[in-house]
């Protein structure tokens, strides 16, 4: 089997197979915080299939990139990316990747904290099954982005809407790399299968 057909294999089987599937189980088990880690968790994972952003030039660790590549391509992507921006410029420079996703998985917590003359002031955050948000257009009432600025003023990880556009993306990535056969996403799904099961950076 070829590196590619290995990429394929990862895929179908582990991520739709393994990772799509247990969250999607977690959420009828109302495993709140433990669905949310997945997500973080599995966004950066699928981030390691995907070629770099073309929109900005990528900075950070090797992982912090490969959690964007995924997360900047979900559908509520520019909503996403105007979040980060707003965290970064609360927080002195910090994102969603170091708060919520380094948080949550070494503090079980998504915790967002800023430093403000030597006081730690901290912006309030929830894991939610479902997210819901007001059009401010319309007044209508739509499904929020997974990752949302609530009226109240909290960052809020509404895990349902998480999965169901991780798991579009990934259908999506799935279609860009082995049906349409993207150089650029072929490319990148041979590079994630080698840091995946080859240990390879």
């Amino acid at each position: 089997m070829d590196t590619l057909q290995e990429a394929e294999k990862f895929y179908k089987e582990r991520i739709l197979g393994w990772m799509i599937a247990d969250l999607e189980k977690s959420i009828v088990a109302e495993t709140n915080f433990l669905t949310a880690l997945g997500c973080l968790i599995y966004t950066e994972i699928i981030g390691a299939f995907l070629p770099s952003l073309s929109d900005k030039k990528e900075t950070g660790s090797m992982k912090e990139k490969r959690f964007y590549r995924c997360l900047f391509r979900l559908n509520s992507n520019q909503y996403l990316k105007t979040l980060d921006r707003f965290l970064r410029k609360e927080t002195n420079g910090k994102g969603i990747y170091s708060h919520l996703r380094h948080n949550m998985s070494h503090k079980y917590y998504p915790i967002i904290s800023k430093r403000q003359n030597n006081i730690v002031l901290f912006i309030p955050s929830v894991v939610a099954r479902d997210g819901m948000s007001i059009n401010k257009t319309t007044g209508i009432t739509e499904k929020s982005p997974p990752i949302f600025l609530s009226d109240k003023g909290e960052i809020v990880i509404a895990n349902k809407n998480y999965i169901n556009e991780l798991k579009e993306s990934v259908n999506k990535f799935i279609q860009y790399s082995f049906i349409d056969k993207i150089k650029e996403y072929q490319e990148a799904a041979i590079k994630g299968i080698e840091v995946v099961l080859k240990g390879m950076e």
